[in-house]
């Protein structure tokens, strides 16, 4: 990642943990660029290995990359979890149609929140987006009744 976008995001990283406590929103704890220790590398996916260790002409690096660590709250009680549950009483393949609008709902008031707070940049919020196409996904691509 070039210098710039490096900074670019870990002021963005810095400025996440500063954001006001909502329900709907995982709260960061913690953000740090550090070098992947030698006696992790075997256990990463290939993939991330061969960025950290080799670099963009397939030859090994002389110094090693750094990485950005986030840590952010852990939650069991996912969306899949919610989802799931939701179809533990029913045949449907989906949950009800007003349930999932509810919790459409609450995840735009997590994203309300962040935006109104003045933290974090449009971009980083369509991550969070991109996260509900994976939850219509989820939900089997559920229409209106």
């Amino acid at each position: 990642m070039p210098s710039h976008a490096r900074q670019d995001a870990e002021m963005e990283y810095n400025a996440v943990l500063d954001i006001p406590t909502h329900r709907n929103v995982v709260k960061c704890f913690a953000q740090w660029e550090e070098t992947v220790p030698a006696d992790l590398l075997s256990r990463l996916p290939e993939t991330v290995r061969e960025l950290a260790t080799t670099n963009r002409y397939g030859r090994r690096r002389r110094r090693p990359v750094k990485f950005q660590f986030v840590v952010f709250e852990w939650l069991p009680y996912t969306l899949e979890k919610w989802a799931m549950d939701q179809l533990s009483d029913t045949e449907q393949d989906c949950p009800p149609w007003p349930k999932v609008v509810d919790k459409l709902l609450d995840v735009c008031e997590g994203l309300r929140h962040i935006q109104r707070s003045g933290y974090v940049r449009t971009l980083r919020v369509c991550v969070c987006l991109l996260k509900l196409l994976w939850v219509s996904q989820l939900l089997g691509g559920a229409g209106a009744p």
